[in-house]
């Protein structure tokens, strides 16, 4: 009640005039409203879609009307008080690319450093130099520069940061590039490459209900159907055996052994739950317990209530599924496909997939009818080597233009405890459109600058070419597998054709498209 009498008073401030971003700023327990040049600054969030907030947030967002305050709500999170500054109509997606430039260091010399780089590529791109080569060979982002700077398709609220965002939303003509831009990153030159067509309700109907389906609300949804389903139903379950189960030393291991099937039969026959006129029995209960996860208590009673309590909501929606097919025929079509295409994956998991991969005498017996279709190609041996410090990265990489062998470097940090570093061997046998492509092209020996790669530092170096050569059984296992799968679906396709005594007419099928 103290934390409602805390906002209350707050709203009162809003009301008398104080300004809403000093109050967040002074009174939010949101940390981001007291970090400046942050998202969430003073209470600033920016612009939200639907499905970006929990629910009761979401609610009051979109009926709060625009320069005004909400009233007091209350999330999972805590009690709020919100402002709508601005309310815009749906952006279409943009495809854009940037160059980024970052600073090495943060010493002056480092910044002054990063202006001279950014002005060659703002040259470099006013002389009518193509974008997509100066990403590739100016940018600092190591995961977009092979690919030209291009980022893809990027929502209005997505997960650029607002000050790129606002300058790629501004761009009124594909094709037009805008900078610099600085965030919290480095200084950013963007192109947009296209805008998205905003699709019609029909068109996006399929990946709306995929998007909603995976909110948090539709979790409580199927809570709150499954909890009414029970009610109406008198779903119920047998006290006397969970006290039973409640009073042993261990409700983990009595899960266990009904999952497994080592429970005493007497025990896994006994009825443990009733929803309407079904009876489910301990033995039904520990096949749904053997494959939920959902329990995470630290109370292992507790933990054997939630199961017990999931396969209730479970037993629930299934039996409404069951009436419901029982009243909508398409309803009951699209169940029957359903289970079909569930039936056919555990048909292929148990008859081709699972039985490829365990027969090792079949599949070296693959291997060795056709050995000469497993080789190696010419192959680029990249030396990697990465760690989080840029200072450190940048001592090795004076090591190495010192001439120090790549050997004795990797002797001598495998040896310091006190220094993080990886070192990799990456065989890469073309281009890639990934951050070994730098090395790619370079004398065997060279090594590339320290490079930005993955939230740490890498330097790649050229260590030559192996030259074409067979697999080994273990190096082409993969390959291997994937071709005998091949094999045992086509013997299975003919066994159940046989069986079943499948023929077609393919002259017919002709004939009807003739007609």
């Amino acid at each position: 009640m103290r934390a409602y009498r805390q906002v209350e008073g707050l709203l009162d401030s809003l009301r008398a005039g104080v300004d809403f971003g000093a109050l967040a700023a002074r009174h939010s327990e949101d940390p981001s409203a007291q970090t400046p040049n942050r998202p969430g600054y003073q209470g600033r969030l920016g612009f939200y879609s639907g499905g970006r907030m929990v629910k009761p947030f979401e609610d009051r967002m979109f009926s709060t009307p625009v320069d005004s305050v909400s009233e007091i709500f209350r999330t999972q999170f805590g009690y709020h008080i919100l402002k709508v500054h601005d309310r815009m109509p749906a952006q279409a997606e943009r495809r854009i690319a940037h160059i980024m430039v970052q600073p090495r260091g943060q010493t002056a010399t480092d910044s002054l450093d990063a202006a001279t780089r950014l002005q060659e590529v703002i040259d470099r791109l006013e002389s009518g130099e193509a974008f997509e080569d100066v990403a590739r060979e100016a940018s600092n982002d190591q995961q977009s520069a092979p690919r030209g700077g291009d980022l893809d398709f990027i929502a209005y609220d997505g997960w650029l940061p607002a000050e790129m965002r606002d300058a790629a939303f501004a761009i009124d003509s594909v094709g037009v590039v805008a900078g610099p831009v600085q965030t919290q990153f480095g200084q950013h030159m963007i192109k947009l490459l296209g805008i998205r067509d905003q699709p019609t309700y029909d068109e996006a109907y399929e990946s709306l209900k995929a998007e909603v389906a995976r909110l948090p609300r539709s979790d409580k949804a199927e809570a709150e159907f499954a909890a009414a389903i029970r009610v109406r139903e008198g779903a119920r379950t047998d006290t006397a055996w969970v006290n039973k189960v409640m009073g042993t030393s261990s409700p983990d291991s009595v899960l266990f052994s009904l999952g497994n099937g080592t429970a005493p039969e007497e025990m896994m026959q006994t009825p443990v739950a009733f929803l309407g006129d079904s009876v489910y029995t301990a033995r039904q209960f520990g096949q749904f317990a053997a494959g939920y996860s959902g329990a995470r208590d630290f109370s292992a009673q507790r933990r054997f209530h939630q199961t017990l309590d999931a396969f209730l909501d479970d037993r629930a929606i299934s039996f409404e599924v069951s009436a419901l097919e029982a009243r909508d025929e398409n309803f009951r079509r699209t169940m029957n496909e359903f289970r079909d295409g569930l039936m056919l994956f555990r048909l292929m998991e148990d008859s081709v997939w699972s039985a490829a991969n365990a027969d090792t005498a079949a599949l070296e017996v693959h291997y060795e009818a056709n050995r000469e279709a497993y080789i190696f190609p010419d192959r680029t041996r990249i030396l990697g080597i990465a760690a989080s410090s840029d200072s450190l990265m940048q001592v090795i990489h004076g090591l190495l233009e010192a001439g120090t062998p790549y050997g004795a470097i990797l002797d001598a940090y495998t040896d310091d405890s006190t220094a993080v570093v990886r070192f990799d061997t990456t065989f890469v046998e073309g281009e890639t459109s990934s951050i070994y492509d730098q090395a790619m092209d370079l004398d065997r020996g060279r090594f590339t600058d320290v490079l930005t790669y993955s939230g740490g530092r890498i330097i790649l170096m050229n260590d030559g070419v192996e030259p074409s050569r067979p697999k080994s059984f273990s190096e082409a296992r993969a390959q291997v597998v994937a071709e005998h799968q091949e094999v045992l679906e086509s013997r299975m396709l003919n066994r159940l054709r046989m069986q079943y005594g499948v023929r077609t007419f393919p002259d017919r099928l002709v004939s009807a498209f003739q007609n």
